[in-house]
Parts: structure tokens; C-alpha cells; sequence
């Protein structure tokens, strides 16, 4: 859940990490924030730093964060696409396809493989 090694922050929205992600962060949707933060941000003076493409999302992420503890959270002015537009640092995950999306969704919910987890495991692989 980090942008830089100081900070943490999270994707309030899936459509976030559709077109790209800030490198670094540990994107957790909106609908999972509550169930996931405790794993990213253990502490609850941990540096959040909300981002999405709309600009609703984290207020409502703050609020459920403040609700739940954290008291070092804020949204990052601009969102993702402020970030992008200055060249800072963004992952552009390569799109899974509908039979694979299928076949691994089971896997995304998992935190331990996750969405970069099921892509690299249906890869390419060299001998």
C-alpha cells in the first residue's frame, strides 16, 4: 500500500487500476477496504494516501478508514490522473482475457495471489 516508502496508498475504485495503478501502491477496491487494510496498513498511524478517477470514492474511503482508526489519511489532490499526467511512476497491468479471467477469478480474491499473482501465473513460461 505504498507510493513511496514513507507513505501508503490505496485505490478507492477498481476503474483505478484498469488503465494503470501508481507503482508501488497496494490497490484495494472500495468494496474490500474495510476486510484488506489491516493487512497493507497494520498500524493505524500508517500514511494513507486515497486515490481514484472519481472524486467521491475517498471521501468515502476516509471516512471508513477514520471510522475504523486511522488518523494519517488523506486524498491525493488530483487523483490517479494528476499522478499519471505529471510522468510519475504508473504500472500498467496487461489485460487478462474473458477465459482467463473466468478460469483464475477465484484467485483474485485471494490476497496472497491477487490479480498480479494469477497474471503471472498463466504467462509464458521458457523452458
Amino acid at each position: 500500500m505504498r507510493a513511496s516508502r514513507s507513505s501508503s496508498s490505496t485505490s478507492a475504485t477498481r476503474t483505478s487500476t484498469a488503465t494503470g495503478s501508481i507503482e508501488g501502491a497496494a490497490n484495494i477496491s472500495r468494496g474490500f477496504l474495510e476486510f484488506r487494510v489491516g493487512t497493507a496498513a497494520p498500524e493505524p498511524t500508517t500514511p494513507i494516501v486515497l486515490y481514484a478517477r472519481r472524486a467521491c470514492a475517498p471521501c468515502f474511503a476516509a471516512k471508513a478508514l477514520h471510522d475504523l482508526g486511522y488518523t494519517n489519511v488523506v486524498n491525493l489532490q488530483g487523483g490517479f490522473q494528476r499522478w499519471a499526467q505529471s510522468g510519475l511512476g504508473v504500472v500498467k497491468d496487461s489485460p487478462l482475457g474473458s477465459e482467463q479471467i473466468q478460469r483464475y477469478s477465484r484467485h483474485f480474491l485471494l490476497p496472497q495471489v491477487g490479480r498480479k499473482g494469477s497474471a503471472s501465473s498463466c504467462a509464458p513460461r521458457c523452458c
